[in-house]
């Protein structure tokens, strides 16, 4: 939901001017945004980071020969569409060495001993992925562009015009990716958070609507990680017998 749309919530229920582009009232504006941004704080702490709500969608294309790409959170899938337009799951290599090198093809010019040839032995489609060093590990080396969905477990659920994902809320265009149900839960904690701080005796009418949505939130949430608990430990970094893996 864009904060644009969680603001005039904000500012319908706490008797504020709605946004209606260039604001003359940029003193109100940054006052809401802050609200709305503690508010988004606020809730993401009351919440582990295994609830369903706490992921985010990333797109990454891949480059030919390159097979090691930064991904900031923690990985709980990764997919992509093929061309006959079947979605194929890129599973977790728990077994397979992380640190082995990919083995070469390198071919020498036999006047001068330059290489001339020097490229990945074993190139392809993805069949799988492990983390190394913190980034993630494409097997084999991708042999062309693929466009592969990540969702990672994470807290930076604010995207910000220039593709940047952050925690916080800073600007009026900012969005908040996740779903309009918890998108107004976080508005209603807002305008408990605005009527707070002006004195005002609807803040506890808005905190009490607020804990009573946010915990039956949480529980249907509850369920659909309860329901694919063993999926989601398993695809990601998380072997039952071995523990937590690298």
């Amino acid at each position: 939901m864009l904060v644009k749309d969680i603001y005039n919530i904000v500012a319908e229920g706490t008797g504020f001017p709605i946004y209606q582009g260039n604001t003359e009232t940029p003193q109100i504006e940054a006052f809401i945004l802050a609200n709305i941004s503690e508010a988004l704080n606020t809730t993401i702490d009351s919440l582990y980071t295994c609830n369903n709500i706490l992921e985010r969608t990333d797109t990454i294309t891949t480059t030919p020969d390159q097979n090691l790409y930064g991904i900031e959170g923690i990985i709980k899938q990764v997919q992509y569409t093929k061309k006959d337009g079947k979605v194929k799951r890129i599973p977790y290599f728990n077994l397979f060495d992380k640190d082995r090198e990919e083995e070469k093809i390198i071919e020498y010019d036999e006047e001068t001993g330059e290489p001339i040839v020097n490229k990945f032995k074993h190139v392809g489609e993805p069949r799988g992925y492990v983390i190394k060093d913190g980034y993630m590990r494409l097997i084999p080396v991708p042999d062309k562009e693929y466009t592969l969905k990540v969702t990672v477990s994470t807290t930076d659920l604010v995207m910000a015009d220039n593709d940047v994902a952050r925690q916080g809320v800073e600007h009026i265009n900012d969005t908040i990716l996740a779903s309009d149900a918890f998108c107004r839960i976080i508005a209603l904690k807002a305008m408990a958070l605005v009527c707070a701080r002006c004195r005002n005796a609807n803040a506890d009418y808005w905190e009490g609507l607020y804990q009573k949505r946010l915990a039956n939130f949480i529980e249907h949430d509850y369920k659909s990680t309860e329901q694919q608990r063993v999926f989601k430990r398993s695809s990601g970094h998380y072997n039952s017998r071995r523990g937590l893996l690298d």
